[in-house]
């Protein structure tokens, strides 16, 4: 770094902040397009409000602030290969269990690529590009560090491991299920008697399909269900 250079980064001190871990830090997509670090550019994190911009804008963001430095990160995905990612393996190992990133459950995002990144310091509004590393001046380094190391506002880590904690109903010990007459279809479902496809309830004893109350307005079923459970008492409905 020639010593100009050195002496105009030198002299931007109040143009950079260090976040803290409970500080908020935005590196995951630009606040006014769809631009990530996976975009062809990269994505701009200010060193000092912490806010990213695509390329397009972040020029703008300058011209309002008069905020010169940003940490501009570029992000590529590959597959990892120690991970079954592909159509077939993933129908050869069909989840067993409601969850993510945990034996028999879903297998995550995080687990099927690797991501790596390279850095640049970026000094507007030349868009001059400089490799991030530890020659940088101390503050503008232990900045850019910080925000690298900051899970961001997705904190995605907290997604890596993921289990549903699923309860057993204790209806479900008095329930009774009839042999249903007619196999219940998996789409196009319609009341039996009215023959209304919205606001439908599911009989688990008989396997009626029925429509809900009807309501003051007009609106709603036409009260089949409460009819059947009127005759039935059959208290085990699920909403469709």
């Amino acid at each position: 770094m020639d010593d100009r250079l050195a002496s105009t980064l030198s002299s931007l001190k109040d143009h950079v902040a260090i976040p803290k871990l409970t500080d908020f830090v935005h590196k995951y997509q630009c606040f006014y397009s769809f631009d990530t670090p996976e975009s062809p550019l990269g994505i701009f994190v200010n060193l000092f409000s912490f806010y990213s911009y695509g390329y397009n804008f972040v020029k703008l963001y300058y011209e309002k602030t008069g905020y010169r430095l940003y940490l501009n990160i570029r992000s590529t995905r590959t597959a990892n290969i120690d991970t079954p990612h592909n159509d077939v393996a993933v129908d050869m190992e069909k989840p067993t269990k409601l969850g993510i990133g945990v034996e028999g459950g879903f297998i995550s995002s995080l687990d099927k690529y690797k991501i790596s990144n390279i850095y640049y310091l970026v000094l507007l509004p030349e868009f001059l590009y400089i490799p991030y590393s530890s020659d940088l001046p101390s503050s503008i380094y232990e900045s850019m560090l910080a925000i690298i190391e900051n899970k961001g506002e997705l904190q995605p880590k907290s997604f890596e491991s993921w289990e549903q904690q699923l309860f057993v109903s204790k209806h479900s010990e008095t329930l009774i299920q009839l042999n249903c007459i007619e196999k219940i279809p998996s789409s196009g479902w319609k009341c039996y008697k009215c023959e209304m496809t919205a606001n439908l309830w599911l009989n688990l004893t008989d396997g009626s399909i029925l429509c809900g109350r009807k309501q003051f307005d007009g609106s709603g079923g036409n009260n089949h269900a409460v009819e059947h459970y009127s005759v039935t008492r059959s208290l085990f409905f699920s909403y469709l």
